[in-house]
């Protein structure tokens, strides 16, 4: 039997934290968390970056508030009626 793992609060912001590091790396700050679908599956699939494609760092830093707002941004979009993060906690 496999073991049952459940997580918390802490883990769902996590995982939106995730999300929203790579969508800026891979687009921008600014992009609100627009990127380009090519350079998201190279960085996954190749585990690089890619730069052969085009991809070049933005000018603009990837910041803890620029972070913050992308998390809100993805936990706001959530389709389901009540988000995982408000379920974990109940």
């Amino acid at each position: 039997m496999y073991p049952l793992f459940l997580d918390g609060f802490r883990e769902a912001v996590f995982s939106y934290g995730e999300t929203a590091i790579y969508l800026q790396a891979m687009g921008s700050p600014a992009s609100n968390g627009v990127a380009n679908v090519s350079y998201v599956r190279s960085l996954f699939e190749d585990e690089k970056l890619p730069y052969e494609l085009g991809w070049r760092p933005s000018a603009q830093p990837v910041t803890l508030a620029s972070l913050g707002e992308l998390v809100v941004q993805l936990y706001t979009s959530n389709p389901q009626a009540l988000p995982e993060g408000e379920t974990i906690t109940a």
